[in-house]
């Protein structure tokens, strides 16, 4: 059963992050995903990202190290955290 998920530094870019909304709208075993080091996504990627989270009562601990995410995306993040008390983000540059 896979409960954690690295891609640190793996060039992911806003097209893989429709791919992770998809992955935790069904997600039941994936606690841990690092996706530190991926300065490729933009405020639309990590939208999807967060879009996907927002209802994921599995995932733990998000790693976001070194990442783009800016001022109007931490109050997003801010929200969705809010909303899903699971979820504890690690290491954001803002």
């Amino acid at each position: 059963r896979l409960t954690h998920m690295d891609f640190r530094m793996n060039r992911i870019s806003d097209i893989h992050c429709v791919s992770f909304r998809k992955l935790f709208k069904t997600n039941k075993t994936l606690t841990h995903l690092d996706l530190s080091w991926n300065q490729d996504i933009t405020d639309k990627g990590w939208r999807e990202i967060l879009a996907g989270l927002d209802k994921n009562y599995f995932m733990q601990q998000l790693f976001l190290s070194k990442t783009k995410v800016n001022e109007n995306l931490q109050t997003v993040l801010n929200d969705t955290l809010e909303r899903n008390r699971n979820v504890t983000v690690v290491e954001t540059d803002v």
